[in-house]
């Protein structure tokens, strides 16, 4: 279980795997949400269950809603992207940059809430934010496109 447009009022905790005690850390952000001719501030609300993370998109004046799950905050926000990309809705957030990348030392130790925004060929440690920080529209890519800036960034390295 990944990700699935649901519909209101439905949870997916239980399909999450994880089973470890209640739901806890639940917050709602407004995020900036944009498409080849609109800009809308929707909210994007975020729940814990035990390490697992679950992420919900309400199109704010609309009853549409999106949900996806994952094992830390990245990855979640990833399978959320994966729905919405192909309705052409992109997120004004760090981890949605085409050049934003978790590390598997962010993902276990920091559950996903930073990301390195990697430049092909940098020497040293890249630099670091906050997953779900506010990003420029400019730089938000899809996950195909988040996928091979990744692979050309390792490529690139010495």
């Amino acid at each position: 279980m990944g990700h699935e447009r649901m519909p209101l009022g439905h949870s997916l905790w239980n399909d999450l795997s994880v089973t470890d005690g209640p739901a806890s850390e639940h917050s709602a952000h407004q995020v900036l949400v944009a498409t080849d001719t609109t800009r809308a501030h929707w909210t994007l609300t975020i729940a814990r269950k035990g390490r697992g993370w679950l992420l919900t998109l309400n199109g704010d004046g609309t009853k549409d809603t999106w949900a996806a799950s994952g094992p830390d905050l990245f990855e979640a926000l990833r399978n959320l992207r994966r729905v919405i990309d192909p309705l052409g809705f992109r997120l004004a957030l760090n981890g949605a940059r085409r050049d934003a990348w978790a590390s598997g030392m962010q993902r276990d130790m920091g559950e996903g809430r930073y990301v390195y925004l990697l430049e092909p060929g940098q020497k040293g440690r890249p630099e670091q934010v906050d997953t779900l920080g506010t990003a420029p529209i400019e730089f938000i890519g899809s996950v195909a496109e988040q996928e091979t800036h990744y692979a050309h960034w390792l490529s690139t390295r010495g």
